[in-house]
């Protein structure tokens, strides 16, 4: 019985150290995974000139113990994957007791006049009981080192507020009436001068302004054989804001339909966003996703391929709610690669010969939609 009764109490012993029990021990799976450390990248934020053709990204691990690994990608903001940088993915495994490693990201040259454009760099799936640290992710700023007289977006500061856009800065308003009004915009989402629908007490009344390109400001001259062409405006989602280019062909500084002289459009309608065919043909409608309210703000874009659909085009629509803070462009899946039936203009107003803004405004049940920071893009 002695004997028996010293082996149960070896075997409780064995037990309880295991456990923690009985001196305030730890576990040692537990102990290892404190000590496996976390992942950081060196910055928040980078700034990289274009012609510089690369920039590397350091990432920085605390706690040394063991071996671990960390994954990292690249995503999308006013900078796009293929164009001003190259999509960069990979994993990156560290030996026990290694503190740092680096890879690159190839940044793109081009000629093109645009503004400083950025993109992020995201760390996920750390291994072996590491974690993330606080800057998991981190933006990577291109400074375009590109200049000409041209510049590629236009906003509406210069001119004066609370007056009729039309006639100001080369701006024409095709009834001559002044419908649209440049306004003072007051939510933490803009905040600038806009151009804003009639302010008028007719029913849904309808202001279409045309831009023709002069010394003071002129789009981007674009080839027609792009295939990655951007068009991109802020709007509001009340009422009709809705944004293309043309060819004044007559010389009377106005885009019309009767002269086969308009785009093909994009923007929102009622809540719903929108792709039109060029010169106002058939268009295609998308409701707004839950929780994007009318009065917000929106950065749209339209990603043209002239090369597409034997030279009438295709184009591909992506969005984000400025107002809710979203940093992403997201796809709106029923609005991707949509035939824009460019022979639809007039023979001489195809996109090699665009030389005018052309925006769409339309209060409807008392909502003013608004629009703001009209910029193209020129991407071979």
């Amino acid at each position: 019985m002695h004997g028996l009764t010293m082996f149960l109490l070896f075997v409780i012993t064995i037990l309880g150290a295991g456990c923690g029990g009985g001196g305030g021990g730890s576990d040692p799976i537990i102990a290892n995974s404190s000590v496996a450390g976390s992942f950081a990248l060196s910055s928040a934020s980078y700034t990289v000139s274009e012609a510089a053709g690369s920039q590397t990204i350091a990432v920085n691990r605390t706690g040394t113990t063991g071996t671990v690994s960390v994954d990292y990608a690249t995503t999308d903001d006013t900078a796009f994957a293929g164009e001003d940088y190259m999509a960069t993915a990979g994993t990156l495994s560290f030996a026990d007791g290694e503190t740092s490693q680096q890879f690159s990201v190839t940044i793109n040259e081009d000629t093109n006049v645009e503004n400083d454009e950025k993109f992020s760099i995201n760390l996920d799936n750390p291994t072996n009981g590491a974690t993330l640290g606080s800057t998991a992710s981190a933006e990577i700023i291109i400074i375009d080192n590109d200049s000409s007289s041209a510049q590629s977006t236009y906003d509406f500061e210069s001119l004066t507020v609370n007056n009729a856009i039309d006639a100001q800065d080369g701006w024409e308003d095709p009834l001559g009436l002044g419908g649209a009004v440049v306004a003072a915009d007051s939510t933490s989402a803009n905040g600038s001068l806009v151009v804003g629908a009639p302010l008028t007490t007719a029913v849904n009344p309808i202001a279409d302004i045309t831009r023709v390109n002069d010394t003071g400001f002129s789009i981007p001259t674009l080839s027609g054989t792009e295939t990655t062409a951007v068009l991109q405006f802020d709007l509001t989602g009340d009422g009709t804001a809705l944004f293309t280019l043309g060819f004044d062909l007559n010389g009377d500084g106005l885009l019309t339909e009767s002269a086969g002289e308009i785009g093909p459009l994009f923007g929102a309608v009622d809540r719903d966003f929108l792709l039109q065919e060029a010169n106002l043909g058939e268009d295609t409608e998308v409701a707004f996703a839950a929780g994007d309210g009318g009065g917000d703000w929106y950065r749209m874009q339209l990603h043209i391929d002239f090369t597409a659909n034997a030279g009438d085009g295709a184009g591909s629509v992506f969005v984000k709610n400025l107002t809710d803070g979203e940093a992403q462009f997201i796809a709106i899946p029923e609005l991707q690669d949509v035939n824009l039936q460019l022979k639809r203009m007039d023979v001489t107003a195809q996109p090699s010969s665009w030389n005018a803004m052309w925006v769409r405004l339309i209060t409807s049940g008392g909502e003013r939609p608004s629009a703001d920071n009209l910029e193209v893009r020129r991407v071979p």
